[in-house]
């Protein structure tokens, strides 16, 4: 009742974004809302998810299939679109970068409209598929990979032709933020500390085969931003021994990247001396 009454005051008001916002955030919490979310706007605003992007395609495949969560077919449907949404962040010619100076940007390397939408899309499906689906079969086989893979790309190991651009770097990174965060509000602290310790290797391979040559400091930055808000989320929830590792990780980098807060999330904190 309280959902119906929140879209049909956001329909009375013309506010479609507010009511798809409200979707998105229950839709967030996992398959065990659909039912109330389906109801709702079936009752108060039927054709309010008919819009086009990423996000709305994403609400529209939960809102509509009509199997039971976590089922066999409710997986494989939801993981084709995943992959086409993955698909998307590689090949997209609007999943760019904002260089520094450009509207909208706080001075750096910030990602598009179009990438953002893809991060956002992926977290919702992510969190309907649950966390042994999104570290399993979509982090572990299909994000690390691609992450592998442009790394060799820049030490040339690969060859001349590039098949995982900067902004998808970039927005892949921001992905495995946001996902850890879902790791976390399900309380799956192995799946964590292991994107931890992941990142935690790919910042210790700038200190052995030189930043230049491999990660740019700006690559470097992005797995900060990333590893920052984790590492400060998991706190009382990894290993001591795998806390003092990321930080001395985090102090052999340079300073103007160990003083930048993370923009991940809202009110970032920096990591604490040691």
């Amino acid at each position: 009742m309280l959902m119906r009454s929140c879209v049909a005051l956001c329909r009375a008001h013309g506010d479609a974004e507010q009511a798809r916002v409200i979707c998105y955030n229950l839709l967030l919490k996992g398959p065990w809302v659909l039912n109330v979310v389906a109801r709702a706007l079936s009752a108060a605003w039927p054709n309010l998810l008919a819009s086009p992007g990423p996000v709305a395609r994403a609400m529209q495949a939960i809102v509509n299939l009509k199997v039971v969560p976590r089922s066999k077919e409710h997986v494989s449907a939801l993981s084709e679109l995943a992959t086409s949404f993955l698909l998307a962040v590689r090949k997209s010619p609007r999943v760019t970068l904002l260089r520094s100076g450009a509207a909208g940007t706080t001075g750096e390397d910030e990602l598009s409209a179009e990438a953002w939408e893809l991060v956002f899309a992926l977290q919702l499906l992510c969190a309907q598929l649950g966390w042994n689906w999104t570290h399993n079969s979509f982090i572990r086989e299909l994000i690390w990979p691609l992450l592998a893979k442009w790394g060799k790309q820049q030490d040339g190991s690969l060859g001349g032709n590039i098949h995982v651009t900067d902004p998808s770097v970039a927005t892949l990174l921001r992905l495995v933020g946001k996902l850890g965060i879902l790791g976390l509000s399900l309380c799956s602290n192995n799946g964590v500390k292991n994107i931890l310790e992941v990142l935690v290797k790919m910042l210790q391979k700038t200190s052995t085969e030189g930043v230049a040559s491999f990660w740019q400091l700006s690559h470097k930055a992005w797995i900060c931003e990333v590893l920052q808000r984790l590492v400060l989320l998991s706190s009382l929830m990894v290993s001591n021994k795998l806390q003092h590792t990321q930080l001395l990780t985090f102090r052999r980098l340079p300073l103007f990247l160990q003083s930048r807060p993370s923009t991940i999330g809202p009110r970032a904190r920096l990591l604490p001396p040691l």
